[in-house]
């Protein structure tokens, strides 16, 4: 009866556990099982699967008088089920140059973090099958839908014999303003005894960097170099928001230093500027940005740090990309200050126009109240004249009628006529 063969990832369950990188006196084997256990429901996929596997075969050299087969291309295969990613991990790498796993997320077209779309059963097998150092697992964590401070993807390397993880960020253009790019995360393990590496959702030019590869190939190169090069025209991007934004607001008198400014006059230059809360308000907003991007970039050189000998040249130019975005941020700060301080300036000065306005209502209204009181002044004496009217009238009406009955003839009766006479 024929033996079945053990499977590379026996005893995956446990993993870390077991595996021939480990240090027990360094690492923590319970510590980072508990942490891919701890993140599966934010982390992995439930049952999809989404990774791309490339195998680049190894040319033959120049043998009794034939010529070396050239380079091939290599071999790309899209696993979707469980039993694909099996039947590649049986697989030996003893006659390949690299083998480069890609996990894509789960969520591609979205920009914000999300799911590798790979399930937890499926990682602990490519995990074990590999022997990848735990320490990875640091770097694998910090994926998923909910950000954890804990897990958040730092900066750096791990050198563990034959075995490098790192992490990387990348900027990804969505669109044309400075809203629609994102910053997002690359993982990458490369163990060279396998000849395998992992990358944990990278970006979609360095997929098609590999995809054009024949023969050996440095992944650390290539996702290192793609990085370096797409921060250049994320930080144009950044200058022109600067620039459009700020132009519109500061004028020549002031910004600029052009012609104009010798005929300024007595005129005050803060008045002559055009800034809303909304101007300030967007710049802090883009200040933040910038300070985003320059703690991004210095991860990123921690990373080349250790990497020095992999990347020398993307080294010098994520410096340069370092220098540049503090200039930015120096510029933003100067003139984010200075258009808060017009801002303020117009807010004070509007609220002594405003409390002019008061004043001068408020004298308007002393005023009313002095014609008031004369008034009310005039009111009360025509009141005593009418009072004193009323009782000369009291005193002369009834003398009236006296005066009236005296002066009417005398009356009486006719005893002839039996007519009252006068």
């Amino acid at each position: 009866m024929a033996s079945t063969a053990t499977p590379p990832w026996s005893g995956f369950e446990s993993y870390p556990h077991n595996i021939a990188t480990l240090d027990p006196l360094d690492d923590d084997a319970a510590g980072y099982s508990q942490r891919l256990h701890s993140a599966e429901g934010r982390l992995f996929t439930p049952d999809a699967l989404n990774l791309t596997v490339l195998d680049y075969p190894l040319p033959s050299d120049a043998l009794l008088g034939f010529p070396a087969t050239p380079a091939l291309p290599p071999l790309e295969r899209e696993i979707r089920t469980q039993a694909e990613l099996e039947v590649v991990l049986a697989e030996s790498t003893a006659a390949l140059s690299a083998r480069v796993i890609v996990i894509h997320p789960s969520r591609p077209r979205v920009v914000s973090r999300c799911k590798l779309a790979i399930t937890a059963t499926a990682t602990r097998q490519l995990l074990s099958t590999y022997a990848v150092h735990p320490a990875f697992v640091d770097f694998l964590t910090a994926f998923g839908d909910k950000m954890v401070e804990v897990d958040e993807l730092h900066g750096g390397a791990v050198v563990h014999g034959d075995q490098r993880a790192f992490a990387y960020k990348h900027v990804i253009e969505k669109g044309d303003t400075i809203y629609r790019w994102s910053i997002r995360n690359t993982a990458v393990w490369m163990g060279d005894a396998a000849r395998v590496s992992i990358l944990v959702q990278p970006s979609a030019g360095v997929v098609g960097r590999l995809r054009g590869l024949r023969g050996e190939v440095d992944v650390a190169r290539v996702v290192i170099s793609d990085a370096a090069a797409g921060w250049r025209p994320y930080f144009n991007v950044l200058d022109r928001f600067f620039l459009e934004e700020t132009t519109a607001a500061v004028n020549k008198e002031v910004d600029g230093g052009g012609p104009e400014s010798q005929h300024c006059g007595l005129k005050n230059p803060a008045e002559m500027l055009v800034v809303t809360f909304d101007t300030v308000q967007k710049l802090q907003k883009f200040e933040e940005r910038v300070q985003t991007m320059m703690s991004t970039l210095a991860l990123n050189a921690e990373t080349l740090e250790i990497l020095r000998d992999a990347a020398p040249t993307q080294a010098v130019d994520v410096a340069r990309h370092i220098r540049n975005a503090e200039a930015l941020l120096r510029k933003t700060s100067g003139r984010n200050r200075l258009m808060y301080n017009v801002l303020e300036y117009q807010h004070n000065d509007a609220l002594a126009s405003q409390g002019n306005m008061r004043t001068h209502f408020e004298m308007q209204a002393q005023s009313d109240r002095v014609k008031t009181g004369l008034l009310t002044q005039r009111t009360v004496r025509d009141a005593v004249g009418v009072k004193i009217m009323t009782y000369m009238a009291l005193l002369y009406l009834p003398a009236s009628f006296v005066a009236v009955c005296l002066a009417l003839f005398r009356l009486f009766v006719s005893s002839s006529s039996r007519r009252m006479c006068v």
